[in-house]
């Protein structure tokens, strides 16, 4: 591993995990206004399917983020 592979790990971990935490935070807030359908239990099924959903796209976006850094470097593409 070269320094800039580690540079773009770090940068797509970074990014990965604000969105997720937005995500996070944003369903969070909008499940605990209240009861979802008038049942707690549909609340509490739903707040665990949204973090879930977060956690699995955080999981992919690292991912997907690194192989986009690591392929649409402009440095390569500028030929200077």
């Amino acid at each position: 591993m070269d320094e800039r592979f580690r540079e773009n790990i770090v940068r797509a971990k970074l990014k990965a995990y604000r969105i997720t935490f937005g995500v996070m935070h944003a369903a969070l807030i909008i499940l605990c206004q209240g009861k979802l359908f008038g049942n707690l239990e549909y609340t509490l099924i739903a707040a665990i399917i949204s973090l879930s959903l977060a956690l699995g796209l955080g999981i992919f976006l690292s991912e997907y983020l690194l192989y986009r850094y690591d392929h649409d470097d402009p440095a390569e593409e500028g030929g200077e």
